[in-house]
């Protein structure tokens, strides 16, 4: 797929149209950030009021978010299998960094926490 629409409309017809968010107006992240620390939840609003108060230039920024070792705990939580796990591992990257890149320009910046 290389549109957002065609996306949603597959998944729409996979899952359902009650389980697609339909989101309103563009999207303006200019950054990923990406959780490594164990058990924490990134606060997206403390993050982007700090990024405010430094940056006077871009007040408002938006930004894209993930828990990424709860995302990873969830995915191989059931496989043994180390190769199946690394293989899931990719997958999911693979699908969120073109999931990210079809909604932006492509050229987010990317801050891991660790």
């Amino acid at each position: 797929f290389v549109n957002g629409p065609a996306q949603v409309q597959a998944v729409e017809s996979c899952v359902g149209i009650d389980r697609v968010e339909s989101l309103q107006g563009g999207h303006e992240e200019v950054m990923w950030v990406i959780n490594l620390v164990e058990n924490t939840k990134f606060n997206q609003d403390a993050f982007i009021a700090d990024f405010d108060s430094f940056d006077e230039e871009q007040k408002g920024v938006q930004a894209f978010w993930e828990d990424q070792w709860a995302i990873e705990q969830e995915l191989v939580a059931d496989e043994t299998d180390p190769v199946l796990r690394r293989r899931l591992l990719a997958a999911d990257l693979i699908r969120r960094v073109a999931t990210a890149a079809n909604l932006t320009n492509a050229d987010l910046k990317i801050i891991i926490l660790r």
